[in-house]
């Protein structure tokens, strides 16, 4: 009788360890992307062991919709959370709350998974993808900020009149106002003529009959002085003073644009992240058309523009993770939604 006790439990056991194993080599065929072979053996394993949290995970690996398979893996940490497979499915768990983009929820599930399995191996990946989650949702926050405080230093140069600095900065004011720029252009021009406000051209034009009377002696001279004076009223007519002015303006519009160029270029993030490339097209419409399919299973789905041997295509990429451990652990659950197999994607 002891005997056959004996042997009842070494079958009961190697029995279980079969199981394992079995589970095992169909977990392996899910991460190589063999999706349709796994879905095509769980009805028979479903069969033969149908309280197996095993082959209870498997289904839930390839179940296509996602709450489903999350109420499957809740069931597990539920109803067999001795099993060896308790860990897995509540990893598991938290993977879904990180894809879908809820944040908080991942983090709770993450605790719970550290306060019931502190030894499993799932929680180094399980911590990293629910950081870069909630990193993933800083920056998107960040960026919309961001574009947000552009627009008024953008908008802030075409708000500033200028045009008062240039009607200031016209000939006659120059002229009377004298700032310290023009000290040195207002001596050359005193050289040259002595009063700068006098209009030379009609007052010096008849400057002959006045002299040819009281000097008939010198009419050969005058001829001669008037001249002269009229070269010398030249640099005055040309002294329209609208280099100064020029000068001004350029100076503030130019001043302006570079500050807040300067300001919007300073807060770029430099990490580097990966994400799960599920598909690749021609088209654009076409890949938009499959992230939708994704985003409706709220999955987050993003489009990304890739140079295949000199040709643009369009990438559809899912996930966002800060290390490639964290999306070669999501491999397994984003496989079995898009039924291939994804490949490292680098943003």
């Amino acid at each position: 009788m002891k005997i056959l006790i004996v042997v009842l439990l070494f079958l009961g056991a190697f029995d279980v360890f079969a199981q394992s194993r079995e589970v095992n080599q169909h977990l392996q065929m899910l991460a190589n992307g063999k999706t349709d072979e796994v879905r095509s053996a769980i009805p028979e394993l479903l069969a033969r062991y149908p309280n197996d949290p095993g082959i209870m995970l498997l289904h839930g690996s390839v179940v296509e919709d996602m709450k489903l398979s999350l109420d499957i893996y809740r069931r597990i940490v539920t109803d067999y959370a001795g099993s060896e497979w308790a860990d897995d499915a509540q990893w598991r768990i938290v993977q879904h709350y990180a894809i879908w983009g809820d944040t908080s929820k991942a983090k709770s599930e993450l605790d719970i998974l550290r306060a019931k399995h502190p030894y499993s191996t799932y929680l180094t990946v399980a911590a990293d993808v629910v950081r870069s989650s909630v990193a993933y949702a800083k920056s998107n926050t960040k960026a919309i900020a961001r574009t947000e405080n552009q627009r008024p230093i953008i908008d802030e140069p075409a708000k500033q009149d200028f045009k008062p600095l240039t009607s200031e900065a016209s000939p006659n004011r120059l002229a009377d106002s004298k700032p310290a720029d023009n000290v040195a252009i207002d001596n050359k021009l005193k050289e040259i003529s002595p009063d700068i406000n006098a209009e030379p051209t009609p007052t010096r034009t008849e400057p002959t009959p006045s002299r040819t009377e009281t000097a008939p002696s010198r009419t050969e001279t005058a001829p001669s002085r008037t001249e002269t004076t009229p070269t010398r009223t030249e640099p005055t007519q040309t002294r329209t003073e609208p280099v100064s002015a020029q000068e001004v303006k350029p100076v503030t519009q130019i001043d302006s644009p570079e500050i807040s160029d300067v300001t919007i270029v300073e807060d770029v993030p430099k990490e580097i992240f990966y994400g799960l490339q599920v598909g690749i097209y021609s088209e654009k419409a076409t890949a938009e058309s499959e992230k939708e399919k994704f985003l409706a299973k709220r999955m987050r789905t993003t489009v990304a523009e890739k140079n295949v041997a000199g040709r643009l295509r369009y990438a559809v990429v899912i996930g966002h993770y800060s290390s490639l451990e964290a999306a070669e652990a999501a491999k397994i659950i984003v496989g079995q939604q898009c039924e291939c197999e994804p490949l490292i994607y680098e943003k």
